[in-house]
């Protein structure tokens, strides 16, 4: 992946077969830069299990899911969702589940001082959950899975949270009941051929 300082051209990411390094792919997952600059501060997060890759592009407002083929890398998914966390991916190889933050319109990346941290199939991209309005996740860092369905964030304040914006007391977090929401949409869509 290129771009981990802002640039005028769109990053690219890079495939390259560690056996044969003649074989490389690259695509530029987001080639509309609405702002003139890209900028990816962190690296991608990959599934080798469905050979996925997923990349972000703080500045062009977008994350998405790559699949790696035998022709290439193709984009699966994308949706609007500026962010400079790195994405953390989580649940078994039935029910992958991304979660990163999301930036609040009218906020600039970078400067903002809220986010959201957002669960998304990692399958389709579809939204699953979003948490409530949080302080700022400290930039570079990454919203962690943690024990009993917790996930913890680093705020700019300098604090550890929980996603649901309290710092680290007993308080449940989301994520469990994302994935038996995430479970109960799988057999939802099983149970309609999809």
């Amino acid at each position: 992946m290129t771009n981990s300082t802002p640039a005028g051209t769109p990053m690219s990411v890079v495939a390259i077969n560690q056996a044969d390094a003649s074989r490389q792919f690259s695509t530029q997952p987001f080639p509309v830069l609405p702002l003139g600059q890209s900028f990816s501060p962190s690296a991608v997060t990959v599934d080798p299990l469905r050979n996925r890759i997923f990349a972000l592009d703080a500045l062009a407002g977008q994350i998405a899911a790559l699949e790696l083929r035998d022709d290439g890398l193709h984009t699966a998914w994308s949706a609007r969702q500026p962010t400079t966390e790195f994405l953390a991916l989580i649940g078994s190889a039935q029910r992958r589940v991304l979660v990163g933050t999301d930036v609040p319109p009218g906020q600039q990346v970078g400067a903002n001082t809220q986010d959201w941290v957002v669960w998304r199939n990692a399958d389709t991209g579809d939204e699953i959950a979003r948490s409530p309005l949080l302080r700022a996740v400290n930039g570079g860092t990454m919203v962690e899975p943690g024990y009993a369905g917790h996930m913890y964030f680093l705020a700019q304040d300098g604090q550890d949270h929980r996603t649901d914006g309290t710092p680290c007391q007993s308080v449940r977090g989301v994520t469990g009941r994302v994935l038996g929401l995430m479970e109960a949409h799988i057999a939802t869509r099983a149970s309609y051929g999809q």
